[in-house]
């Protein structure tokens, strides 16, 4: 339960090492923490429990994987926003702290920066979205609004 807690940093990376070895051995290790980046750095599968409920349990690489969107950094990414939002793939195309996140139309970011290239915009940067465990567990327990009064 929180093996973490109360450790300086050399205790953390310390614990950290030793979690490995008794993996490396073979040996099982449940770690119960609601602090999710440390536990994404540990654990290599991730049961999600909610209200008592098993709601997921995967492997950390298939939750945190990309899902088929990319990040670019543009000077200016109104244009290219635009540009994306008219192709029939890019409809979920939207702005996130000022960068671009977008759909490809193959899945892969290559074919993003074809269709800007020959648009004649060109981004800085591009990179596979990773999400975190911590947006991961909040989109799989946020409360619904079925029955909630209007």
């Amino acid at each position: 339960d929180e093996p973490a807690n109360g450790l300086d940093p050399a205790g953390i990376v310390e614990m950290r090492d030793l979690l490995r070895q008794l993996a490396a051995m073979g040996k099982t290790v449940f770690i119960s923490s609601h602090v999710l980046a440390e536990v994404q750095q540990i654990c290599d599968r991730i049961a999600i429990v909610n209200l008592g409920e098993l709601v997921r349990l995967a492997p950390v690489a298939e939750l945190v994987g990309g899902q088929g969107e990319f990040v670019l950094s543009l000077p200016d990414p109104a244009p290219a926003l635009a540009l994306l939002r008219e192709q029939s793939w890019g409809g979920s195309a939207r702005l996130e702290d000022g960068r671009l996140v977008t759909p490809s139309p193959t899945g892969r970011g290559r074919d993003v920066v074809r269709v800007l290239a020959q648009a004649g915009i060109w981004a800085d940067t591009i990179d596979e979205r990773q999400r975190n465990l911590e947006e991961i567990f909040l989109s799989l327990t946020a409360p619904t609004t079925a029955g909630a009064a209007s």
